[in-house]
């Protein structure tokens, strides 16, 4: 899930985004893929 959230960050340094839209992209990828983490920690538990 962290190759995910850097490919992003990645991708987001190249497009004309500001500051704060950079930060508001990241977070909603941070939230999508952390309640995938705690999906997969609730399987297996």
């Amino acid at each position: 899930m962290a190759l995910a959230e850097a490919l992003v960050a990645v991708a987001a340094a190249f497009m004309p985004l500001s500051g704060e839209q950079v930060a508001a992209l990241l977070g909603v990828v941070a939230l999508i893929t952390g309640e995938r983490v705690v999906a997969k920690v609730k399987q297996a538990s």
